[in-house]
């Protein structure tokens, strides 16, 4: 029953959620990393790029996805890749297509089933053959992400990946779309979604007459923009298609690598559906904490200082993947 009771606790204002998710969203502390940039190149003649933060003597690597809109250059990515460099890991974090700061080569890009990516580094030699722990950590989108490809590989996970770590995770699509787009939600869904629409007029640039700009203007959710977008665009039948067949949390059962799940409880971003309590109570592989406070990727150690507790999590579980009581 890999239940965890979480000892995080916030203080004063921070145990509202919507001020730890704007408050580290927009203020995080967070170090320059010095990144190196390799670019992978898909069998569909499309690539991903992945930028990695090496030091001599590491044999063991973290394999970070980043959420929705983010890239490596994010503040809680650079965060967690300083804490893990301190401590004995390379790092590389993937930036999902389209994500790097160059549009990727075919007219769809990333969402939040598509594991391919993930998979081809993991078997990749510069993976393969350098280290001999790999721990892997997705945040939000890039949470949904890990969840799927563990589950749906199941026992076929290559044997190097140590543990995983999955934080602030929609990981139940079906429920968290239509959640996003209730009122109380439109500040962040409007500000993603419009980056999504940027993201969808520079294709059309790059791919005259292969996307119908009509009322593009007027899409305010992500019901709207995954049904008319995301869902045809890779092969999904609309948004309620897409999303039930993306969702982490349908495969999570079959996850047969040690798992922890971090959803505060005050996550503007996530309702009940992603909270997977059957599951974690039966499953000997997925962890799931759930403290209550730190919305969406906030857990701010305090808001004046601007750092935060899952950082510290995360290398405490991928240095010792057992439930523990943090």
């Amino acid at each position: 029953m890999p239940l965890i009771s979480s000892t995080y606790e916030a203080r004063g204002i921070a145990r509202n959620g919507h001020v730890q998710t704007v408050v580290m969203g927009i203020c995080r502390r967070a170090p320059k990393i010095h990144w190196a940039r390799s670019r992978y190149h898909t069998g569909d003649g499309d690539f991903y790029d992945v930028d990695w933060q090496r030091r001599p003597g590491h044999r063991r690597l973290a394999v970070v996805l980043h959420g929705l809109e983010g890239s490596a250059r994010s503040a809680y990515v650079r965060s967690l890749a300083d804490q893990l460099g301190r401590s004995g890991w390379d790092v590389a974090a993937i930036n999902l297509r389209g994500c790097s700061g160059e549009l990727n080569r075919s007219v769809g890009f990333y969402h939040s089933g598509l594991t391919d990516d993930l998979a081809g580094l993991l078997s990749h030699s510069d993976v393969e053959s350098g280290y001999d722990h790999v721990g892997l950590v997705g945040f939000s989108l890039g949470g949904n992400i890990l969840l799927k490809y563990l589950g749906d590989r199941g026992r076929q996970v290559p044997a190097r990946i140590c543990g995983a770590v999955a934080v602030s995770v929609p990981c139940d699509l079906t429920h968290a779309g239509p959640h996003m787009d209730r009122p109380a939600n439109q500040i962040y869904t409007r500000y993603l979604v419009r980056s999504l629409c940027r993201k969808i007029r520079a294709k059309a640039r790059v791919y005259p007459g292969r996307l119908n700009l009509q009322g593009l203007d007027r899409i305010r959710t992500f019901s709207e923009f995954d049904d008319r977008f995301t869902a045809p665009l890779h092969g999904f039948i609309d948004a309620h298609d897409y999303w039930g067949r993306a969702s982490g949390a349908a495969v999570a059962d079959r996850i047969r690598v040690p798992t922890l799940l971090i959803n505060a409880r005050d996550d503007p971003f996530l309702p009940a559906g992603c909270f997977p309590w059957e599951i974690a109570r039966r499953s000997p592989w997925l962890y799931l904490e759930t403290p209550a406070s730190g919305g969406h990727l906030g857990f701010a150690d305090s808001l004046w200082r601007r750092t935060s507790w899952m950082d510290g999590r995360i290398r405490r579980f991928l240095d010792q993947p057992t439930p523990g009581t943090e």
